[in-house]
């Protein structure tokens, strides 16, 4: 037996495993990166729930301070409209941004 072939076959399966090692790091990469996206989404997110929570709450402490009927009402109640709508974006636009990969998979 010659070491001919061998040798080939050893490098055909040293060729086959480079590229597989290629292709797994190709994939953790995009994955980080996507993950990474995410993380700063809803980081920005947050820091806007935050703020909107810091401003609605220093026009009610300013509305219910007036002592007035009318500005109470209206003090409560476009904060909790705010609200409503926020919670009904949160469970019902999650089915309008599904993606799909350039394959066609989820």
């Amino acid at each position: 037996m010659t070491t001919q072939p061998v040798l080939l076959a050893v490098a055909v399966l040293a060729g086959v495993g480079v590229l597989a090692l290629w292709r797994a790091g190709r994939k953790t990469t995009h994955t980080v990166t996507r993950r990474v996206r995410e993380v700063t989404r809803l980081s920005g997110i947050a820091l806007e729930t935050v703020t909107a929570a810091i401003g609605i709450t220093a026009l009610q402490w300013a509305g219910l301070r007036t002592g007035n009927p009318v500005v109470t009402t209206a003090v409560l109640a476009v904060p909790g409209l705010f609200a409503g709508h926020g919670v009904a974006r949160l469970f019902f636009a999650r089915n309008l941004t599904t993606t799909t990969t350039r394959r066609g998979k989820r």
